[in-house]
């Protein structure tokens, strides 16, 4: 959840990320204003991922988003690669039998 304010600040959602990365483009946009995003582990959201569309990664969008954030990434003293492997990107739409 983002104040409207915050939202407006930062531009909200990129256009050039009309499928991938958005999201998280939105959060590197939060990040570079000196604001924060929250992980919180014990929340649950459902995300209906996919639902409008194909599951596809835009290597376009890729590029651009690789591009536009890589010195930050590097320097992001939280990622952590490790958890790529734990749970990397299959792009394959699955469905969240609670919602059946």
């Amino acid at each position: 959840m983002t104040p409207t304010s915050i939202y407006r600040e930062v531009g909200g959602f990129s256009e050039e990320f009309a499928v991938t990365f958005n999201d998280v483009d939105f959060c590197m946009k939060v990040r570079q204003k000196g604001l924060w995003t929250v992980y919180a582990p014990s929340v649950e959201l459902i995300h209906m991922e996919s639902q409008s569309h194909v599951a596809s990664a835009d290597m376009d969008e890729v590029a651009w988003y690789h591009q536009r954030w890589a010195a930050e990434i590097v320097s992001d003293e939280f990622y952590n690669e490790r958890f790529l492997t734990v749970a990397s990107p299959t792009f394959v739409p699955c469905v969240n039998q609670r919602m059946l």
